[in-house]
């Protein structure tokens, strides 16, 4: 009646065993609870077996809530020193090198060469790279930093003093650790002193906006994606996207949206809704654009996030090979992704020749569009 095909990608492309599922998950919860002997080790790949996006929680008619009980079930076997090697290894790169995937800390600012930081002449904007648009995807962070300045503001970082907002190790079971670093990040912004703040991580906006803020902190300015400032530019008439003529956008355009913006486990869309925004902008641009509201709501995981790739490569890549086919089926010869996480994760399934081109929203705006500023000077 709504639509749903599948709920779970855990289950769906790793395995259809009722312990991988959010039924299974609130089961072994309670009976570990309630003190049945569990082999640890077992239930810690189960637990860790998901990407906690939250569709269950979104389709389940009574509302119980499984993904955060997975979340409470994996702080619980890390208390208890069972949490699996793979995701202890990516506690460690965080701790360390500031990123899930360990990259030397030392090249988080490597995707701003070239670019000078502060060349605009409008407000002061903040800008948030995350770890995936700094380490995965580079040029979604430039193209999107490129798009912020035809806008109208003057945009910048944090230099050194930017870090992880701590999203992968809330997910993991570590909410101290979550914490100590999105608190780090919250003083980095505090003693910049900006008035505006935008994060390309749709997971940075739920760490920074929805986690709560230590009382010794003055809270920063909430973060918004900058998906929001292009649309509200675009509205305001300060800019219009005019399609290239050698290099027109494809024909039909999918919009995968990341789940850290759409469920409702994940704080759902806010701050204007930037899953709709990013359809509004390519449907004012001209694009033909497939899907709505509902297909995002619902929509699978593409198995980025929840320590997925770190646990089980394999069925991660199954995840996103799923909903790339599912796009491509649909009719899209784009997929365009608001997400740097998603984007970066999508890549390595390796596309073939014949696959969507996939594409950040932002990237797919500088290869396809030239952007006219029609008010000189006018600031946002």
């Amino acid at each position: 009646q709504r639509g749903i095909a599948h709920v779970c990608p855990t289950l769906l492309h790793h395995s259809p065993s009722y312990g991988y599922s959010g039924l299974g998950y609130l089961g072994q919860a309670r009976a570990w609870r309630e003190g049945v002997a569990f082999d640890l080790a077992t239930l810690a790949e189960r637990a860790f077996t998901c990407t906690t996006c939250g569709n269950c929680e979104e389709a389940c008619p009574i509302g119980l809530r499984p993904a955060r009980v997975v979340l409470a079930l994996r702080g619980a076997l890390n208390a208890r020193d069972a949490t699996p090697p793979a995701i202890a290894q990516m506690r460690e790169n965080i701790l360390r090198e500031d990123n899930p995937s360990g990259a030397p800390r030392a090249a988080r600012g490597d995707w701003a060469r070239g670019w000078h930081a502060g060349q605009g002449l409008g407000d002061t904007l903040l800008f948030l790279p995350g770890c995936a648009g700094c380490h995965d995807a580079p040029g979604e962070a430039t193209a999107a930093v490129g798009m912020l300045e035809a806008c109208g503001w003057r945009v910048e970082t944090l230099g050194e003093g930017d870090g992880c907002c701590g999203a992968p190790l809330h997910e993991a079971g570590f909410p101290a650790d979550a914490a100590t670093k999105r608190d780090a990040l919250d003083r980095a912004i505090r003693d910049h002193g900006a008035g505006a703040v935008v994060a390309l991580g749709a997971e940075c906006l739920e760490a920074l906006n929805d986690r709560p803020t230590p009382a010794s902190l003055a809270a920063p300015s909430a973060a918004r994606h900058p998906v929001i400032l292009l649309h509200d530019a675009m509205r305001a008439d300060r800019i219009t996207l005019t399609a290239l003529a050698d290099r027109p956008p494809p024909a039909m355009v999918a919009v995968l949206d990341p789940c850290h913006v759409t469920k409702k486990n994940h704080g759902g869309a806010r701050d204007g809704d930037p899953a709709a925004a990013a359809r509004a902008v390519l449907i004012g641009a001209g694009c033909d654009v497939i899907g709505g509201a509902a297909a995002s709501r619902f929509g699978l995981c593409c198995g980025a996030a929840g320590g997925m790739p770190a646990m089980n490569g394999e069925a991660a890549m199954r995840m996103a090979a799923g909903r790339i086919e599912s796009l491509a089926v649909s009719g899209a010869a784009a997929i365009v992704t608001i997400s740097p996480l998603c984007l970066g994760h999508l890549r390595t399934t390796g596309p073939t020749q014949d696959s969507p081109e996939i594409s950040g929203f932002f990237e797919f705006l500088r290869n396809h569009f030239y952007v006219t500023v029609t008010v000189a000077g006018d600031q946002p």
